[in-house]
């Protein structure tokens, strides 16, 4: 999304986000042009191959970690080795459903851009530091937020709650989110920056399958409508990337097509990496490919939403230790 560069069969995460933001030129390119950046993430760690000298908050308000309880921080070390080594039949019995890590880890330092996944402490923080749009230039500004990932920690007014797990506590900590997002919106129509800027509200995935499927909200420049209206072209986070540029940049030849370019009926191959591990195994459990391989890349040809429009071979998978 930031970088527009495409994965590599054979790389880990934290490899490819090295790899990609190394080698994807969007942040350099709006530093260049005299527009500022400013990334509001817990994951500050993988930018590491990104030119921080780009991302105008990159150093201020750091927080240093500790460790709260040592003997409980190692049990949970051992948890998680358990959960990725155990056969998969095994696993729901150590399963891990939020980080065990995070409740011993101490913060100190005051607030900084570096949160851990807490939106309840994210709005309280974007209420009194973040959130500071007062620029003479451009800006470019990121803000990553938790959403709706179960466990739920967060109550409809976004504030911080003992962990759950039931389906009004999902809906609550959306309604959280919702707080969250339409406050900011608010913001900038009572500083007087809303109808001129871009605003985007996606994620990562939608709901969890063999494709991913996340809603992509745009509000455009000065641009008002009554009704929201609905696009389904084939788009990706490269176009994303893409539109982010031509958003902002004064010459944005050097980048492709952005989500407005690409018409609902075009029919071309869009490739998703998948974790078999979480996804594939349990929508094709009989297919050795995803028994066998941690990592696939699977093409879809059409709509992602029909099953027969997916392709995937052994050639297109990894598993870890694995040379390609």
């Amino acid at each position: 999304m930031l970088s527009g560069v495409e994965y590599e069969l054979g790389m880990n995460a934290r490899d490819y986000g090295e790899y990609a933001l190394s080698n994807g030129t969007l942040l350099t390119d709006f530093k260049n042009a005299g527009i500022s950046s400013r990334i509001y993430s817990d994951h500050m760690d993988y930018l590491s191959g990104m030119d921080m000298s780009a991302v105008e908050n990159a150093f201020e308000n750091t927080r240093e970690y500790g460790i709260s309880d040592n003997k409980a921080y190692v049990k949970s070390l051992l948890k998680i080795a358990a959960f990725f080594e155990a056969p998969m039949k095994l696993k729901p019995y150590v399963g891990i459903w939020e980080n065990p890590l995070k409740p011993l880890t101490t913060v100190s330092g005051g607030a900084g851009p570096a949160y851990v996944i807490d939106d309840p402490q994210f709005y309280i923080d974007f209420t009194t530091e973040h959130f500071n749009p007062t620029y003479d230039n451009p800006v470019f500004t990121l803000y990553h937020l938790y959403g709706a990932h179960p466990p739920f920690h967060m109550n409809e007014n976004a504030e911080s709650i003992p962990t759950a797990t039931t389906a009004e506590d999902h809906i609550n900590q959306m309604l959280g989110c919702h707080k969250i997002c339409t406050e900011m919106l608010q913001q900038l129509k009572d500083i007087g920056i809303y109808d001129s800027s871009t605003i985007i509200i996606t994620a990562d995935h939608g709901g969890l399958n063999y494709y991913q499927n996340p809603t992509v909200l745009v509000k455009l420049p000065n641009v008002t409508q009554d009704m929201i209206a609905v696009n389904r072209a084939p788009v990706t986070f490269d176009n994303l990337c893409n539109t982010f540029a031509k958003s902002l940049l004064p010459d944005a030849s050097a980048y492709g097509e952005t989500l407005y370019d690409v018409p609902e009926d075009r029919l071309i191959a869009r490739d998703h990496v998948v974790d078999n591990t979480n996804v594939t195994r349990a929508t094709f459990p009989d297919e050795p490919i995803f028994q066998k391989y941690k990592i696939s890349i699977i093409t879809f040809y059409g709509d992602a939403r029909d099953i027969e429009n997916v392709s995937y071979s052994e050639e297109r998978s990894w598993r870890k230790g694995q040379t390609k």
